[in-house]
């Protein structure tokens, strides 16, 4: 009896693994011709992340830039947890095509960048690794030029 039940158990796990995987297979499917999805096919620009010099990260994103006055950049000014920074950037400017957020002083100076399309908000949050007290840029391309705002962070202790 005991062999039998645990038998029954297998093919219930395997069921429901089964129809959770085609459930959310559908649903990819269904979502990819929504529109704001389009993104997801984008080339991943990997040169970019492997970038190891701020500067010369800036430049690879934006070259040019102008300040950034409708654009928050949200993080917190004093933080005991470098290893988990939260970062909120929010664009109000028209037609914003993308947010990306560098951190001077990390080996790889690009943390994040996110490809926008008209349908999606441009308001996102992300948690970050700093390398102890650091400055973080959010660049946003609107229209085809580039907003930048930057902000500090201070490491309240020493990282050991």
């Amino acid at each position: 009896m005991l062999k039998h039940d645990l038998n029954s158990q297998s093919e219930t796990s395997i069921r429901r693994r089964f129809l959770k995987a085609t459930i959310l297979s559908v649903a990819g499917a269904i979502a990819s011709k929504m529109p704001g999805f389009t993104v997801l096919a984008a080339e991943w620009p990997s040169s970019l992340f492997k970038t190891q010099n701020t500067d010369e990260a800036l430049n690879r994103v934006a070259g040019a830039v102008e300040y950034g006055r409708r654009i928050l950049l949200d993080v917190p000014d004093i933080t005991d947890t470098p290893e988990r920074v939260p970062v909120r950037v929010m664009s109000e400017v028209p037609s914003t095509e993308s947010i990306t957020i560098v951190v001077d002083r990390n080996a790889f100076p690009v943390a994040a960048q996110f490809l926008l399309t008209p349908e999606i908000d441009p308001d996102i949050s992300v948690d970050i690794k700093i390398p102890g007290t650091t400055k973080v840029h959010a660049l946003v391309k609107a229209g085809g030029k580039f907003y930048k705002v930057t902000r500090e962070i201070k490491l309240a202790k020493p990282i050991k």
